[in-house]
C-alpha cells in the first residue's frame, strides 16, 4: 500500500529477478508501520529460512560482516539478542518518536540500539509465535526490546 502501480510493478521484477525482497502488500510503508513490517519480517524469517542469527541492521548502517562472523563462531546459537544495549535512553515526548502511551518509567528498559543488533533463530521464533502479544512503540528496537 502506499506505492504507485509502476513502483509496484519495478518491485515485483526485482523479486522474480533476484528474489532478494521480501514484500508486505497489506501494511502501508510507512514509518507509524515499522513496527509491524518487523514483526512481519520476523515471522516470514521464522516460517521460510533455516539459520542460526539474522542481523538486521538500519539502512545507514555500515557493518563488517566478517568480523560479526567470526565473533558469532564463539557465541551458542540460541537465546542470542545482541547489540549494544544502554538502560539511560529517555522516553521521547515529541517529535517522529513520541510514546504517547508510555507509562512506566522515564527511561526505556534496555533494548539494542544504535545501528543494529542480531538475534538467534530461536529469538525470532519467539517473536514470532508471540507478536500478538508483544506491545509496540514508536520506536521498533524499544518494542523488540
Amino acid at each position: 500500500q502506499g506505492l504507485s502501480s509502476e513502483d509496484l510493478q519495478n518491485l515485483n521484477t526485482e523479486q522474480g529477478r533476484h528474489k532478494d525482497l521480501l514484500l508486505l502488500p497489506d501494511l502501508r510503508d510507512s514509518y507509524e508501520n515499522l513496527t509491524l513490517k518487523l514483526l512481519h519480517m520476523y515471522s516470514w524469517l521464522d516460517q521460510n529460512v533455516d539459520f542460526k542469527f539474522v542481523f538486521k541492521a538500519d539502512d545507514d548502517t555500515f557493518a563488517r560482516l566478517d568480523l560479526l562472523k567470526e565473533e558469532l563462531k564463539g557465541k551458542e546459537p540460541s537465546k542470542l539478542y545482541w547489540g549494544f544495549f544502554s538502560g539511560r535512553g529517555r522516553v521521547k515526548s515529541a517529535g517522529k518518536w513520541r510514546e504517547s502511551s508510555w507509562d512506566l518509567c522515564d527511561y526505556y528498559l534496555p533494548y539494542a540500539l544504535g545501528g543494529g543488533y542480531i538475534l538467534s533463530s530461536d529469538m525470532v521464533r519467539y517473536v514470532h509465535l508471540n507478536a500478538g502479544y508483544l506491545k509496540t512503540w514508536q520506536s521498533e528496537d524499544v518494542s523488540l526490546g
